[in-house]
């Protein structure tokens, strides 16, 4: 290696703007470190002080606190600072520690491409990391909101106007109301469960994802996706559950008949067989007429085009019944 150049080991640091995080006044200024693929990956909060600055564009701010002495009860975070590291390196000339950022005299036409391709890998783990840890949150709080974009029906940025068709007339201005959103506050104990999950690299378990995104789309209005995912998510946890309670020794063959069992059967046969005596009572009473409700309603929406079964009231209904499901069948196995 010519003497003039040295190896340099990069790391990447990138700030990502996000809306709906909040946390308690333990968390803020805290960070996770964990690994995602061969990367080390370091997503940090802002420091108090930084929610403390009078200026326009804070990274947090203070959403709420003690009316007695104004001390905190909640940090609102507007900016996550991501470290990437990659164990890998780059032939830079030694000059460019002394000079100033993007030295471009220095930098030959393959280097600047090679440090280009390296943003650019570094800038797709950073958001691919961002986008992990929320699931994360997500699935430690049980909290499907949590930093999730506005929508229309949150928007505060007047009322409904009526006019007059013939004349345009402005008739009426609509009352209004300005709704504060709530987050979720974090507190220290879910910081660190999610600490210990991304630590292991667990990933939330996939029906559990999809009863989030049902959440979701019921909040904004779009019950047929709701109806759609909810039914997912409900059949993903009862293969899962069936499945999972089978003997190791089980032929190759029989596991595989099994797994491709129509849904019906996990319905009607399978989840009770894996159920107490008591609980298989329940489970026929209370939970599997719902279950069968809800896969009805899909078919209506996706087999047969018919929306009539898609309304709130139904994925209300619906999604009780899921998280009773999830939690009764892991607590009443036999």
């Amino acid at each position: 290696m010519n003497p003039s150049n040295f190896n340099a080991l990069l790391r990447s640091h990138k700030k990502y703007d996000v809306e709906g995080l909040a946390v308690s006044p333990d968390v803020i200024g805290l960070k996770h470190v964990f690994r995602l693929g061969e990367a080390e990956v370091e997503i940090q909060l802002p420091s108090k002080n930084a929610a403390n600055r009078k200026i326009s564009d804070p990274d947090a701010s203070v959403s709420s606190w003690w009316a007695a002495d104004n001390s905190p009860i909640q940090y609102e975070i507007h900016r996550l600072n991501t470290v990437v590291r990659i164990s890998k390196t780059i032939t830079l000339p030694i000059d460019i520690l002394e000079l100033n950022l993007n030295s471009i005299d220095l930098i030959s036409g393959d280097q600047k491409e090679d440090l280009e391709k390296f943003c650019e890998e570094h800038n797709h783990l950073a958001e691919r990391a961002v986008e992990y840890w929320l699931s994360v949150l997500r699935w430690t709080t049980e909290d499907p909101q949590i930093a999730r974009p506005y929508f229309a029906s949150n928007s505060i940025s007047g009322g409904v106007r009526l006019f007059d068709e013939n004349t345009e007339k402005k008739i009426w201005t609509q009352s209004l109301t300005v709704c504060v959103p709530r987050y979720h506050l974090i507190t220290i104990e879910e910081w660190r469960n999610a600490e210990t999950r991304l630590r292991s690299q667990e990933q939330p378990p996939i029906y559990l994802t999809l009863k989030h995104e049902a959440e979701r789309f019921k909040q904004i209005g779009d019950y047929r996706r709701s109806i759609i995912d909810l039914a997912i998510s409900c059949e993903t946890f009862l293969r899962n559950s069936v499945l999972d309670s089978l003997p190791s020794n089980l032929s190759a063959e029989a596991w595989k008949f099994i797994e491709e069992g129509n849904i019906n059967q996990f319905v009607s046969k399978l989840i009770p067989s894996i159920l107490n005596d008591d609980a298989i009572v329940q489970y026929n009473k209370n939970l599997k007429p719902e279950i069968s409700s809800l896969f009805s309603k899909r078919n209506d929406v996706m087999h047969r085009g018919n929306s009539v079964g898609a309304t709130k009231e139904n994925c209300d209904r619906f999604l009780k019944m899921l998280k009773e499901l999830i939690a009764f069948v892991p607590a009443n196995l036999k």
